[in-house]
């Protein structure tokens, strides 16, 4: 084991100093900007044309569809029968409860029970 002395010690201390230095100025902990429409701005842009995610969006889970054209749906990822998470199922391209087995369309329309409604549009 290599033994630290005053000197070596003293020869570390001004590269620790621009370290420090570079940490604490304006702007050091910022990251550049995303360009616009990139998953870092929005997560719904990193869904796949056809595809649907559960995202977490401000905070919230959100479940979200993002048809063949670009366009994006927004959910309540909870199933309305018990409370759920829903999860996508990119086989047959549907949103499943995994509790109970309720499925419904990429828009949230209810297409099997036992939930007796659709899912909610996200908050």
């Amino acid at each position: 084991m290599r033994r630290i002395t005053r000197r070596s010690l003293l020869r570390m201390v001004p590269g620790a100093v621009v370290l420090l230095l570079g940490a604490c100025a304006p702007g050091a902990a910022t990251q550049p900007a995303a360009p616009v429409g990139t998953a870092q701005e929005d997560p719904a842009a990193a869904v796949e044309p056809g595809q649907g995610a559960v995202l977490s969006i401000g905070g919230k889970k959100v479940a979200v569809f993002r048809d063949e054209a670009g366009n994006v749906t927004r959910l309540s990822p909870k199933c309305p029968h018990q409370g759920c998470e829903v999860g996508w199922n990119a086989k047959d391209k549907v949103w499943e409860c995994p509790c109970h087995g309720s499925r419904f369309s990429p828009s949230g329309e209810r297409l099997a029970g036992p939930a007796s409604k659709g899912l909610d549009p996200a908050s």
